[in-house]
């Protein structure tokens, strides 16, 4: 349970994002996905091009995470648990440009509500953390505003077929805006 905001946000941008963060005093933590590892940094330059590596922004004052054991290494325990009420869970969009395929993947950011503990109590995000959040979602929206999209789509409800508009908002920055409308790349929900 908690609350998420998707939007289409190209790596150089998620940065930006990345660097606001450790200006509210976050540490970024990677889940490597080569080598198994999570890894927490103050830097930025923990954040690479690797598809696969997961992002999360940690508030130190909100309490330390958990690291839990798994076959072939270990990953950032969130759900269910104190670890996951001190992380903002962040990704960028990919770009993809492979095997005659245009497509940018969603990329997201959000952080728990809270969860329940075995008593059945009700263990809320820290108030600090829910600051940090809104800091970030605020910068999330300046970079990538929300913007209407027209899609074409068919109409299967008549005998005539006829196409019709779709009409859709989205997040989305300037340059992913732009690879959509001037060289044909597709948002894929994934």
């Amino acid at each position: 349970m908690g609350k998420r905001i998707n939007f289409w946000m190209e790596y150089d941008s998620f940065l930006l994002i990345a660097q606001r963060a450790l200006e509210v005093g976050c540490t970024i933590i990677r889940e490597d996905a080569a080598s198994g590892r999570v890894i927490e940094q103050d830097d930025i330059s923990i954040i690479t091009l690797d598809q696969s590596d997961g992002y999360y922004f940690h508030l130190l004052e909100a309490g330390p995470i958990e690291i839990e054991r798994i076959p072939g290494g270990e990953r950032l325990r969130r759900y269910n648990c104190d670890g996951g009420n001190v992380v903002i869970d962040a990704g960028y969009s990919p770009i993809i440009n492979a095997e005659g395929r245009k497509i940018i993947r969603r990329g997201h950011i959000g952080c728990e509500t809270g969860y329940y503990d075995e008593t059945g109590r009700f263990m809320a995000r820290p108030e600090c953390m829910t600051n940090a959040y809104n800091i970030l979602l605020r910068y999330v929206r300046k970079l990538a505003p929300y913007t209407e999209l027209t899609d074409k789509s068919f109409y299967s409800g008549g005998e005539d077929g006829k196409k019709s508009k779709y009409v859709h908002r989205e997040y989305i920055t300037k340059v992913c805006l732009e690879l959509r409308n001037k060289e044909g790349y597709k948002l894929a929900q994934i």
